[in-house]
Order: C-alpha cells, then sequence, then structure tokens
C-alpha cells in the first residue's frame, strides 16, 4: 500500500467514524430497563405500584423466578427510584431531549397498556368473548395518561388512527407481550380479582 492509499484509507475511517457519531446522536438509545422503572416509580401516584411489578416481572429476567415477591420488586424500584439523580427526576417531568422524551413515552405507554389490559380481562369475564381490536385500541387510547403534557407523544391516537391490518398485528403484540389467551372465556358469577386474572390470563413469567 502506497503512502497516498494509506492516507485515503485514514481519512475514509475518519469520515465513516464522523458519520457514526452523529447518527449515535440523532437516534438516542432505546431507554433501559432502569431508566424506564424510576419513571414508573414517580408515575406510580396515577395508576398504583401494580403496574412497576409488573413490568419488572415482563422486561428483567431475574425478575420472573418465583423467589421473587411482589414487595421484593417494589423495594428494587424504590432504590432505583430513589438512586437516580435530581437532573433525571426532573426530566421525567420537562425532558430536554429526545432520548429523555422515549422514556416517558415508554413508561406512559406501559401505563396505557397495563389498563388496556385491565379492561380486556373486564370484558372477558361480563361478555365471555374477548373484545374486538377496534374496541381495544380505543379502551388505550382512552387509558393514555398524555392529556396536558405536550411532550409526551400521543400513542392512543397513533394506535386509533391505524389501518385493520396494522391495528391486527399491534393487538397481537399486545397479546403476545402480556400473555393473553386468545379464545372465550365461560361467564360466571362474581369471581375474586386474582381468580379472573388466572382463568382470563396465562401468565408464564
Amino acid at each position: 500500500m502506497s503512502a497516498y492509499d494509506f492516507c485515503a484509507t485514514k481519512v475514509h475511517h475518519s469520515r465513516a467514524e464522523i458519520r457514526r457519531q452523529q447518527r449515535r446522536v440523532s437516534c438516542p438509545q432505546a431507554p433501559s430497563i432502569k431508566q424506564i422503572t424510576g419513571c414508573l416509580y414517580s408515575l406510580s401516584h396515577l395508576r398504583g405500584t401494580d403496574a412497576i411489578i409488573l413490568f419488572l416481572r415482563m422486561k428483567w429476567k431475574a425478575a420472573r423466578k418465583g423467589s421473587m415477591t411482589d414487595d421484593m420488586l417494589l423495594a428494587i424500584a424504590k432504590r432505583i427510584h430513589d438512586s437516580c439523580t435530581a437532573a433525571e427526576k426532573i426530566a421525567w417531568r420537562y425532558p430536554r431531549n429526545e432520548g429523555e422524551e422515549k422514556i416517558i413515552n415508554r413508561a406512559h405507554q406501559h401505563l396505557a397498556e397495563h389498563r388496556a389490559v385491565r379492561w380486556i380481562l373486564r370484558r372477558n369475564i361480563v361478555n365471555g368473548v374477548a373484545p374486538k381490536c377496534e374496541d381495544i385500541a380505543h379502551a388505550y387510547a382512552t387509558e393514555y395518561p398524555w392529556r396536558g403534557m405536550p411532550w409526551v407523544k400521543n400513542d392512543g391516537a397513533v394506535v386509533q388512527g391505524m389501518t385493520m391490518q396494522t391495528l391486527r398485528k399491534w393487538a397481537q403484540r399486545l397479546r403476545r407481550d402480556w400473555h393473553l389467551k386468545i379464545g372465550t372465556l365461560k361467564v360466571e358469577t362474581p369471581m375474586a380479582a386474582g381468580e379472573v386474572e388466572r382463568k382470563a390470563t396465562d401468565l408464564e413469567w
């Protein structure tokens, strides 16, 4: 390799590295489980602690073990929240960039899905059959807590504006992520919440 070829290759590699750095800056990485957990804990007053516990069981492999109780997971979530800096906690309410907005959007998306799934379970018991995709999308949009927060992406409106084919794929993803059985459920007399969840879903953590 000549000196000219060596210099040209070095310049090419340098430019490629600059482009990679620019892509990293323009496309923030997906939020981590820790970041979303901290944000969810700060929003627990909106939806309670069940959503936090379920998020950890769904996304954190260690939390799927039977030895991890709900109280233990909630304590872990609290420690994660308390370990976050003041700047991070402020960013959950007033994000300064796209990366911080993604953390908030992912947390609100989980909260909306959690409420929508609970709605599906109630409808499944009352009607004895799973609701239609359009009804699920409407419930999701209704539960999406974005109002009054212009920096939170209105994912509920996005879902309602999907084509039927895309909406079916979205509903399939929701059922898969939350381990919902596709089928019917016999209409029965009122049962305890735990029994309803056991009969209406298949939670294989």
